[in-house]
């Protein structure tokens, strides 16, 4: 077995054994997993692999309790809720512009300080396997870690991976490689070039958003209110499940898809601030570089009876950018940037909790 393949069979193991409930928990409730630094590049695969055995893991729906979300005219069609939705629905486009050489220089600069020069590793593992009931279960015995300490006599071709993998320019690639040290892609190639890779993408995401200008297009250009109408298949759920009773929104329960959701629509409610609010069609999307984003929510929040304010809602777990996701938190940037866009008096934030809302000021 060459260096690469030892090297790529050691970082990439699958991790075995069953999902556990808490892990579970964070992913229906968008919290941040807690990995490893090494399996954190990873973190979204899980959260997808996560995801599709979910619905193996919950109870039997109690079919009395489902209900079929019908449309509240008495809010759908209310000067309030209409009033709202004219201040959000319009559409925008975007341009990116940035600076290649600050590119440039930003890259090398993470590679430099972020790549050291680890060599291939071989782990040996031993279990024991032994027949149950509920089919075989193994038990870890045994592990060994060996350093692989030869260099490699073949190399890669380093430039056309990146370039296949990065849509950058040949000459670019070429720029940042002599800039930085190579020793570590004779150490172990496989390791180097997968942490150049990362370290690119990384840095072209931060550039796309940071650069990236939204305006909106003309009065013709906008969603239309039957967005909440148009649904291809009823929306359906259960009662003490994933539906909650409401007066204030387009229909007559809301669905919500975690903890922090089921808590902010049940605030919402009971809030006398908060006139009307809605949770946003799945066809209600923002644009941008990395796919379309759907916001979560929109609200009317009266302050003081004359004061009016518009809030287009995200909600998470965390907004600590640390403990988001890296395609979340630069997708609510490009929302953040839409939103301004549409005019000063919308307000665009990310909340974990309804207090989170008070603590935000009228400009």
């Amino acid at each position: 077995m060459n260096l690469i393949s030892v090297t790529r069979a050691t970082r990439k193991k699958p991790m075995m054994g069953k999902v556990s409930d808490d892990l579970i928990d964070k992913v229906k409730n968008n919290q941040p997993l807690g990995l490893p630094l090494d399996l954190q590049p990873y973190e979204s695969a899980i959260v997808e692999k996560v995801k599709a055995i979910i619905p193996k893991k919950t109870n039997i729906k109690d079919k009395s309790k489902e209900r079929t979300l019908k449309l509240n005219k008495q809010v759908y069609l209310n000067q309030d809720f209409m009033e709202l939705w004219n201040k959000i629905k319009y559409k925008t486009t975007y341009d990116v512009r940035f600076d290649s050489e600050a590119l440039k220089v930003k890259i090398v600069e993470r590679v430099k300080g972020q790549i050291k020069r680890e060599g291939a590793k071989i782990i040996y593992r031993k279990a024991a396997v032994a027949q149950k009931l509920s089919g075989l279960e193994s038990t870890e015995k045994y592990v060994d870690v060996i350093a692989v300490d030869e260099k490699a006599t073949y190399l890669p071709d380093i430039l056309s991976f990146l370039q296949n993998e990065t849509q950058l320019t040949r000459n670019t690639l070429i720029d940042i490689l002599l800039k930085v040290d190579l020793e570590p892609l004779r150490v172990n190639p496989q390791l180097f070039m997968e942490e150049v890779l990362k370290i690119i993408n990384e840095v072209k995401l931060e550039f796309l958003v940071d650069g990236i200008q939204y305006r909106r297009l003309d009065d013709q250009e906008y969603y239309i209110q039957e967005l909440f109408e148009a649904e291809d298949t009823p929306i359906k759920g259960y009662l003490e499940s994933n539906l909650l009773e409401s007066t204030k929104s387009p229909f007559d329960y809301v669905r919500y898809d975690s903890t922090v959701e089921s808590d902010l629509a049940r605030s919402f409610e009971n809030s006398t601030n908060v006139k009307v609010y809605a949770k946003l069609p799945p066809k209600f999307k923002v644009q941008t570089p990395l796919g379309d984003y759907n916001p979560d929510w929109a609200l009317l929040w009266e302050q003081g009876g004359d004061t009016k304010l518009y809030f287009v809602l995200e909600s998470k777990g965390s907004k600590d950018k640390l403990k988001l996701r890296p395609m979340e938190y630069y997708k609510i940037k490009c929302g953040q940037k839409h939103f301004d866009a549409l005019e000063p008096s919308i307000k665009y934030e990310v909340v974990t909790q309804y207090s989170d809302m008070i603590n935000i000021k009228e400009d």
